[in-house]
């Protein structure tokens, strides 16, 4: 018989209780990496890491999934989407994190974007969110390594 699903009662993991995610708690992890950030006027958390655009967002009903959400800071043709779509697709089949995509940008050119997210909704620890933190931007950043070195002599 399925029995409904009840949030765990609160307990130490590595002398850290786990913790609802909230804004200032992601801000945090931020800064206690000496990471600089700026809140847009949507209250959305962003910033530059190795020159590409990361965005900090929390969905659902409490806030409780973060995602972060990147942009290659280079833009592509739109001639070479199957290319960039075939590189994509092989990385997410190879690979769990990031999820990877592209897509077209106003501009008419492809964007690249990587994407981690994660439900939080029991809570989570001061150390679970800082490695999800350095997961994300360093998965992201193997990424757009890996883009740069087949596709950033064809890109502007």
């Amino acid at each position: 018989m399925n029995e409904p699903l009840t949030p765990p009662e609160p307990h130490r993991a590595n002398d850290h209780a786990l913790e609802a995610l909230t804004q200032k708690r992601i801000t945090h992890s931020l800064d206690s990496k000496g990471y600089r950030y700026q809140i847009d006027d949507d209250g959305d958390i962003g910033g530059n890491w190795d020159g590409r655009t990361v965005f900090f967002f929390q969905y659902g009903e409490q806030h409780e999934i973060l995602q972060v959400r990147s942009c290659w800071n280079h833009t592509i043709s739109l001639g070479y989407s199957e290319l960039i779509q075939l590189f994509c697709n092989d990385w997410n089949r190879e690979r769990i994190w990031p999820k990877v995509y592209a897509r077209e940008e106003d501009d008419s050119t492809l964007g690249v974007y990587a994407e981690l997210s994660t439900d939080l909704e029991f809570g989570v620890s001061n150390e679970q969110l800082d490695n999800f933190i350095a997961c994300a931007l360093g998965s992201a950043s193997q990424f757009y390594t890996a883009l740069d070195k087949e596709f950033a002599h064809l890109a502007t």
